[in-house]
């Protein structure tokens, strides 16, 4: 009898164990998936932002073609964006 209670017993834990054992499993699988989806979303996120960024060089570019072109300095707040991003805002003689 007692033999039988204790092999209950550890059935009892091995069952308990296992269950706590799968549920641990599911929610791995869960946290995978999830940190796959927030990787793809930063992914988009780098993507969009660069693209963005692409484009603001394109129209500083252009908009200090026009200044210059004009003979129109860059007012201040302007030129400390320029000189804070590290871009250059003398245009050189050839892209004239």
């Amino acid at each position: 009898m007692a033999r039988d209670r204790v092999i209950d017993d550890q059935r009892t834990q091995l069952h308990l164990l296992a269950n706590k054992y799968f549920d641990q499993s599911s929610q791995l699988a869960e946290a995978k998936a999830e940190c796959v989806e927030l990787k793809l979303e930063v992914s988009r996120i780098l993507k969009t932002r660069n693209a963005d960024l692409q484009d603001l060089m394109q129209i500083a570019v252009r908009m200090l073609q026009l200044t210059d072109h004009l003979g129109i300095p860059l007012d201040r707040p302007t030129a400390e964006i320029f000189h804070h991003r590290g871009w250059n805002t003398k245009i050189s003689a050839e892209s004239r």
